[in-house]
C-alpha cells in the first residue's frame, strides 16, 4: 500500500483525484496497530472520502489483491460503516472506562450498557446508516445476506467475548447502583443543601 505520508509524488495524485472526485482535500489517517483505537478516527475519514480514494487505488497499475478486492467489492462501504458504527460504541466505552474521571461504581452500568446496545444492534439488524442505505437495494440479496451474517457473526463474537471476560451476573455491582448519584442529583442535592 503506498505510503503518503513519505511520498510527496503520491500525495499529489490522490489529491489530484480528490479534486477531481470534486472532494476537499484531507489527509488519510492512518491505523497504529498497537493502538488500536486510531482504527474508528481512520475509518470514518476513509469513509467520508471513500470515492475518490477508491478511484485512486483502482487506477493504479499494480495494487494489492486484498484493497483491489475491498475497493471492487460494491459492499465496502456497508463494511467500512458497520465498523464505524459498532466501533464507535466500542471505542465510546473505552475512553469511558480509561477515562481519570471513572468510578468503580459506574463500571457494570457502562458494561451493561455496551452489551445491550451491541445486543440492540443485533437484534434489529441496525448496521449503522449507511449500510443500512447500501443493504436496502433488493438487486444484491445474495451479498446482502452475506453481509448480514458476517455483521452478525461479529456482534454474536463481541457479545460472547464480553459475557466470557466480564461477570454480568455479579449481583454485588448491582446492589450499589444506589450509590451512584448523576450530575442532575448532585446538583439538587446541593440545591437542598444551601436552602
Amino acid at each position: 500500500m503506498p505510503q503518503f505520508s513519505s511520498s510527496t509524488k503520491k500525495t499529489e495524485e490522490l489529491k489530484d483525484f480528490f479534486e477531481f472526485c470534486d472532494y476537499e482535500w484531507s489527509e488519510l489517517l492512518k491505523s497504529v496497530l498497537t493502538r488500536w483505537l486510531s482504527l474508528i478516527p481512520a475509518a470514518e475519514r476513509l469513509l467520508k472520502k471513500f470515492q475518490p480514494v477508491k478511484s485512486y487505488f483502482l487506477s493504479m497499475n499494480s495494487l494489492p489483491a486484498i484493497l483491489q478486492n475491498f475497493f471492487q467489492d460494491e459492499f465496502a462501504e456497508a463494511y467500512l460503516g458497520f465498523l464505524v458504527n459498532v466501533g464507535s460504541t466500542l471505542q465510546t466505552t473505552i475512553q469511558k472506562l480509561q477515562s481519570d474521571k471513572a468510578l468503580i461504581l459506574e463500571l457494570h452500568e457502562t458494561m451493561i450498557f455496551l452489551r445491550r446496545s451491541l445486543q440492540t444492534k443485533f437484534n434489529q439488524e441496525f448496521y449503522g446508516a449507511i449500510a443500512r442505505n447500501i443493504i436496502l437495494e433488493p438487486e444484491n440479496s445474495d451479498k446482502i445476506v452475506q453481509f448480514k451474517r458476517q455483521a452478525n457473526a461479529f456482534l454474536e463474537r463481541t457479545i460472547s467475548y464480553l459475557e466470557k471476560w466480564y461477570q454480568y451476573n455479579n449481583n454485588r455491582f448491582e446492589n450499589l447502583f444506589c450509590m451512584i448519584l448523576k450530575k442532575s442529583q448532585i446538583l439538587s442535592v446541593e440545591k437542598f443543601i444551601k436552602i
